[in-house]
Parts: C-alpha cells; structure tokens; sequence
C-alpha cells in the first residue's frame, strides 16, 4: 500500500469516526471493531456503538469492572473458606450432609457435642467397613471353596464351583452325564473311576454305597474280586454287582459261573444293570435291580 492509500485511509477515519494518527491502539481497535459491525450490521450500528457514553471505550471498561468484580467475589471466597475453622472441615469430610444436614448457612455439626461427633464416625466407619466386607466376602468364599477338602468319589457338578471343578478334573475325575435313578433328566457329575472300570459302572458303584451309607451301613467296594458292593444286615451278608453289559457280551460263562459263587456264599445276591434293556439278558443269574426299582429294593431290605 502506498503512502497516499495509507493517507487516504486515515483522512477517512478522521472524517467519519474522528479518530487522528495519534490515537491509542485500542481507540483505533474500538473504532475497526465498529467499522466491522458497519460492514456487517449497517453503518448506523457502528455508529450508535460511537454515541455511546464514552464510546466504545465506557463500553468495554464497564464490562471489565464485571468481570473484575466476579474474579474478586470469587478470591474472597476462597480466602473465606481457608479461614473456615478446622473442626467444621473435619466434620465435613466425616458426617455427609446427607446423614446431618445442619441450619442452612452454617455448620451442620455446629452445636453438637463431642460425643455425638464421635457417634457418627463411628456410624460412617461401620457403614464403610460393611461396604468393604460385602465387596470382599465373594472372594472369600471362592477361597474357602478352594481350600474345602474334596474327598468324595463322586459329585454332582453343578454343586461345584468353578475352582472345584477344575481341581477334580486335574485329579483325574470323568465327566459323566446321566440319570441316577431313571425318574428325572440326566445330570452331569465329576466321577473318581478305578484303573479297571468305565465311569458309569463306579458312578453306580458309588451310588449304591452312599444309600447304603444313609441306612447306616459301611459297605465294602471290591476292585478285583468279588462282588462290587458287599453288606452286612441283621447277621446276614448281602451283595450287589454292577453290570454294563460288557461281561455277558464278552463270555455268558464267565458271567453264569460268577454269579453262582455269589448265589452260595451270600444271603442275597443283587445284579444291578444300568440300562433297563439289559434287565432279561441277567434274570436267569439272580435277582435283577434297575434305575427306577433300586430305593424300592433296598427300602424291602432294611424294612
């Protein structure tokens, strides 16, 4: 820009806002500012911002008294509540107002003895303690589920927490999918098996054993030889044998000449098949108990 453009300019804002070479920077800022409002609002807008008392200047100090009087109510403030006594701050960190809301403007523990200060840390103490043993009582008890002993042959898995399921698996323990007693859904369970058995023959076993147990007798599980489960009653020495099947499939021989030994040197012999289907192939070598008839039969024993 040339010097008579720059020339031109300042002859133009003398002439319209009066405003000469050695005006303040922020008279000539006030003065563009009003020229913008006229470009964008109509010269009369501009100029009415001039006419105002003391112009745009009265204009901008006003609004900066507000401001400065907003800042300095909020530093009062401030230094106000520094100066606040100790005890209120205490009292305030301690009693929520939720629980002893006082007279409005004023300390809600103003007035209140020592004791009834003490009286309610002492509630908000036991409410947070509380809080705190409910948050870690899950965590607990997931331990002390780790540390129970497992010492069962056999348990049903969903009475089992997920760490106790895990530990049994690790031992060893088969997941086994039936029905106890034939007269519900089928049911998973965490079955201990023997070197020489399927698990549903030692979940049988086991079942039989634990209603032995709940009539108050100690059963005798055999591995090897002999019938499976062995009882005494009144005197008298009772067995059950569990059969799957696979014996009579593999040498009805073998299973005939079995149950004859167990015929003679036992008060009772029980042949307990776990499929119904298998109940005619094992009549002829005893008496026959199923799923659905075995807490008849034993309830005829103990009777």
């Amino acid at each position: 820009m040339g010097m008579s453009e720059l020339e031109a300019a300042w002859i133009m804002l003398y002439d319209a806002f009066g405003i000469g070479r050695t005006a303040e920077p922020a008279t000539i800022a006030a003065v563009l500012f009003a020229a913008l409002l006229s470009i964008l609002a109509g010269y009369s807008a501009g100029k009415f911002l001039l006419w105002l008392p003391g112009g745009i200047l009265g204009l901008l100090s006003y609004l900066g008294k507000i401001l400065g009087n907003a800042l300095g109510s909020l530093f009062w403030r401030a230094k106000d509540e520094r100066r606040k006594p100790r005890e209120w701050q205490d009292s305030a960190k301690f009693y929520p107002p939720t629980f002893c809301p006082g007279q409005k403007g004023a300390p809600f523990s103003a007035g209140k003895s020592e004791s009834w200060r003490n009286s309610q840390k002492d509630f908000v103490s036991t409410r947070l303690r509380t809080q705190l043993e409910k948050k870690e009582e899950p965590a607990r008890e997931e331990q002390q589920e780790k540390e129970k002993p497992l010492d069962k042959s056999m348990y049903l898995e969903r009475a089992l927490s997920k760490a106790q399921r895990e530990n049994l698996l690790a031992r060893g323990y088969k997941r086994l999918k039936t029905s106890a007693f034939g007269d519900s859904g089928a049911s998973y369970y965490l079955v201990d098996k023997r070197w020489n058995e399927g698990a549903l023959h030692a979940f049988f076993c086991y079942l039989i054993e634990d209603e032995l147990k709940k009539k108050g007798k100690k059963p005798e599980l055999h591995i090897n030889d002999g019938p499976d489960i062995v009882f005494e009653h009144k005197g008298h020495r009772y067995c059950f044998d569990v059969e799957t099947g696979t014996n009579i499939a593999r040498s009805r021989e073998k299973v005939e000449r079995k149950f004859g030994y167990y015929a003679r040197d036992y008060y009772r012999s029980y042949i307990f098949v776990t499929k119904k289907k298998l109940k005619h192939k094992y009549s002829r070598y005893g008496i026959v108990v199923t799923r659905a008839s075995l807490l008849k039969v034993l309830s005829g024993i103990f009777r």
